[in-house]
């Protein structure tokens, strides 16, 4: 006999083929990659203080390498406001200082939206946004309408609210 459990208990006969210390406690066997996909919608809700409208916004967004996470999937942005002509466009890594360089931003999404001051409007990509673990992107939400109340965003008022705003994914 191998040694180990019983095939009723999950035998460890396994693991220790499989060089697994099976008297390690588990929360240090955990696998460094998920073996197993996860199918979640997540809505990440922001305070809200309706004080800025604009005719766009840019943002950074990252994927945890902190937790076993091997990629994180964006399949829409939701907002509100005057709305209009939508366009949803994308960078590598970040937006910073790629505010003024059309070359390095990919347009993603474009399509016509009724204003909806109160409600989130989502705006379905029609292909989603893959970050791996540790990966990031600059996104930038635009309106063609003409004034300045096409997207209405959080101005973050003060540095307390911006460790608020980051959300761990």
């Amino acid at each position: 006999d191998g040694g180990g459990w019983d095939e009723e208990s999950n035998s460890a006969i396994g693991d220790v083929a499989l060089g697994v210390d099976v008297f390690l406690p588990a929360v240090f066997r955990r696998p460094v990659i998920a073996n197993h996909i996860v199918h979640e919608r997540v809505t990440v809700e922001t305070t809200d203080h309706e004080d800025h409208t604009f005719c766009g916004i840019m943002f950074d967004v990252r994927c945890t390498d902190a937790l076993p996470v091997e990629w994180l999937e964006i399949s829409s942005i939701a907002v509100r406001g005057a709305l209009g002509p939508m366009t949803v466009w994308t960078a590598p890594d970040t937006y910073r200082g790629k505010a003024r360089s059309r070359s390095a931003w990919t347009r993603i999404y474009d399509r016509e939206h009724e204003a909806s001051q109160r409600r989130l409007v989502p705006l379905e990509l029609a292909e989603p946004i893959k970050l791996p673990a540790g990966g990031g992107c600059g996104l930038f939400v635009h309106s063609a309408r003409p004034g300045d109340s096409a997207v209405v965003y959080d101005n973050n008022r003060s540095s307390r609210q911006q460790h608020a705003s980051r959300v761990l994914l």
